[in-house]
């Protein structure tokens, strides 16, 4: 869940298509480490920070993610 790793983010309102890096004034490499952290933690895969970087929005982290099994 994307909303309650990044700080400052109104639940709801990040979508598939939001572009966190333009989108989410509070994205910061913090954030990155949270995400990783998450992503980690409740899907069992370990994505490098570098493969997170090269994705722009939420979907891009999902199929990164699904691509992992």
């Amino acid at each position: 869940d994307f909303e309650s790793v990044i700080e400052d983010v109104t639940p709801g309102s990040v979508k598939a298509d939001t572009n966190f890096k333009k989108d989410i004034e509070t994205w910061d490499s913090l954030a990155v480490l949270s995400v990783l952290a998450m992503i980690d933690s409740e899907y069992e895969k370990v994505i490098s920070g570098e493969e997170l970087l090269k994705c722009n929005t939420v979907q891009d982290v999902y199929d990164l993610v699904a691509s992992k099994s």
